[in-house]
């Protein structure tokens, strides 16, 4: 994925990338950016373990994830108009379908991608208007519900969340920043996290 992601700046090697943009993010990228069920297992067993791989600045070196992650940055960044907003729609589309979902059939991964992939392009996503504005919605309707989430690395993911959109404005009267500031609070005690 480093090869390929040297192909995204140069127009000549994209013109040849292009075609197969659909499969590189949704059958390569999104699947490496998922966890695995070692990661869950690492999670459940050695939490310090889990965070320390998941904050290791040597990831980019040793980590396929993280080489996914910078991949989909970069063509967001550099080729934005072909991928962002296909992207964002793939990511909110799963994000609804777990909401909408039994809860005995989520898939608790997949969902954890999505706002992997959202958190990964925050600085992105904070600097356009267009999509700063929905940050909010985004936070309260799929990041707030997972603060109390069974699972464990759905907690995990929402205090990262946050600590990705510190910087979000809420258009509200105070209300959403309360309730984020107490669940995050409540995270503190939590015997997992």
């Amino acid at each position: 994925l480093s090869y390929v992601d040297l192909a995204v700046e140069l127009s000549s090697t994209y013109k040849l990338l292009k075609p197969h943009l659909e499969f590189l993010l949704y059958k390569v990228c999104f699947p490496t950016m998922c966890l695995t069920q070692e990661d869950i297992e690492s999670f459940e067993h050695d939490p310090h373990e889990f965070v320390h791989r998941q904050n290791s600045p040597l990831a980019d070196f040793y980590d396929p994830r993280m080489s996914a992650i910078t991949l989909v940055t970069d063509l967001v960044k550099h080729r934005g108009q072909d991928v962002t907003q296909n992207l964002l729609g793939q990511m909110t589309e799963i994000l609804q379908r777990y909401a909408a979902t039994p809860p005995e059939s989520k898939n608790h991964i997949e969902k954890d991608g999505a706002l992997l992939t959202f958190g990964s392009l925050s600085k992105f996503l904070l600097a356009k208007e267009k999509y700063a504005k929905e940050i909010e919605g985004l936070l309260v309707t799929s990041v707030f519900p997972d603060f109390n989430s069974p699972i464990g690395f759905l907690r995990y993911r929402a205090c990262w969340m946050v600590q990705q959109f510190s910087t979000v404005t809420w258009s509200d009267d105070g209300t959403n920043l309360r309730n984020l500031l107490q669940l995050t609070l409540q995270r503190l005690s939590d015997p997992a996290l």
